[in-house]
């Protein structure tokens, strides 16, 4: 079993952001919780030249937040709806669906895994080694751990390889965890400030 991390491609070069500026109430309404009910459908302008209609199936939008276009929704449909909501927005007319991801399992191995602590209150400030529980983890295809609800989310090895079926671009994924290798072999590169 793999577990990747999932994230913007480099040369995705589309960015979008909400109208009027209220991008940091939003992000950090996106924290694990679900938010279908009540839902208002998000007005989106495109930043840094980007304009619809968009070439990407998934502009940038937010680290932990991923954007989808009407094609990536519809390949990825049946491995989110069980783990995330899926929710409108309008990007110049286009319709666009943020990803919120639910699953939030209690699924670190903290025995095994690699991290930083804060000092003045204890918790986790990032990992250097993931190690999940395989009980866990089996069976989700997309996923947040509770220490990291604002990170980015994590997508298991039948997410990745759809999204390679489907041909879809914007996104790519690091491994960060393999059930078949010994802690140690699969390092995550950086912890953020």
């Amino acid at each position: 079993m793999k577990i990747w991390l999932m994230g913007h491609a480099e040369r995705n070069n589309e960015w979008v952001a909400a109208v009027g500026g209220n991008f940091p109430s939003i992000s950090l309404g996106f924290d694990g919780d679900s938010r279908a009910d009540g839902w208002k459908e998000l007005q989106l302008e495109g930043i840094h030249r980007t304009r619809s209609p968009l070439k990407s199936d998934s502009p940038w939008f937010c680290s932990h937040v991923p954007l989808l276009s009407d094609r990536a929704r519809d390949c990825l449909a049946d491995l989110l709806e069980r783990d995330a909501e899926v929710l409108p927005v309008d990007f110049e007319g286009q319709r666009l669906w943020l990803v919120n991801v639910v699953a939030v399992p209690d699924c670190i191995d903290y025995q095994r895994s690699v991290y930083e602590v804060r000092g003045h209150n204890g918790s986790i400030r990032g990992f250097h080694e993931y190690q999940f529980r395989k009980d866990a983890v089996s069976g989700l295809d997309i996923f947040k751990v509770p220490d990291e609800v604002r990170g980015a989310p994590f997508v298991s090895d039948r997410f990745v390889k759809r999204v390679k079926e489907c041909g879809l671009t914007g996104l790519e994924f690091k491994l960060v965890w393999d059930s078949e290798l010994p802690p140690g072999s699969v390092v995550f590169e950086g912890i953020p400030n």
